[in-house]
């Protein structure tokens, strides 16, 4: 099953090679929601829940660099982040992707 998220996991999810260490306020309560939406431990998700919480964490991390929503700006105007991420939600099988639950 999944092992623990770790900051060497964004960092590398993320192409970099010098860790963030800001990176570290986001890894435990992100854990720790998808664990809430979940129900399970990290130590008992799929791999792909593992991948998934590693995206939502760097699309956080990335939220943190631009608090407007705005990603850059260029000569056709602003470039905003999406709202949706729909690998995530696929991973995560979150809203359309959840899987159907009887009774």
């Amino acid at each position: 099953m999944a092992a623990q998220i770790t900051i060497d996991d964004i960092t590398a999810y993320l192409g970099s090679s010098d860790p963030d260490p800001a990176l570290a306020t986001v890894i435990d309560p992100v854990v720790s929601l998808v664990e809430s939406w979940k129900g399970k431990k990290i130590s008992k998700w799929p791999e792909h829940w593992r991948i998934g919480t590693i995206m939502l964490i760097a699309r956080i991390d990335r939220r943190r660099m631009s608090p407007s929503g705005v990603e850059t700006v260029t000569e056709m105007g602003p470039v905003y982040i999406s709202r949706k991420d729909p690998e995530v939600a696929q991973l995560l099988e979150l809203g359309t992707w959840a899987k159907p639950v009887a009774g």
